[in-house]
């Protein structure tokens, strides 16, 4: 009987530490950021839009049954061989996975590559 109730406040106690590094590891994120998307914003700062051709790796939101604006459309593309998100999807129903896109990017200071745009080639 004894072992029993101890397996069992050992249980708790792990999942009661386990669960309070949890809230405090979404308390730190939330924290951090503002200094996430700063750092972003300085990286992009006088980077220069450019244009090339990427190949769609997913796609969501092009489902032409859903009615209205409640889904944004996006997509993940194959760029220089990496995968990107890209910020917006133009005409995302004319677009398959496996097809070339026109993408729009920019290269920050650090070099990282923020894909804004993606649109059919027509």
């Amino acid at each position: 009987m004894k072992r029993r109730k101890r397996e069992t406040s050992l249980h708790r106690t792990v999942i009661l530490v386990l669960g309070t590094l949890v809230v405090i590891a979404m308390a730190v994120g939330s924290a951090l950021r503002p200094w996430v998307r700063m750092s972003r914003r300085s990286d992009l700062y006088g980077a220069e839009s450019q244009t090339g051709i990427a190949t769609v790796t997913a796609r969501f939101g092009a489902n032409s049954n859903v009615i209205g604006d409640t889904i944004k459309p996006w997509a993940q593309v194959r760029f220089h061989g990496r995968l990107y998100p890209v910020h917006e999807a133009v005409d995302i129903e004319k677009l398959h996975d496996g097809d070339s896109a026109r993408i729009t990017y920019r290269t920050g200071k650090s070099g990282r590559i923020y894909v804004d745009r993606v649109e059919p080639l027509e």
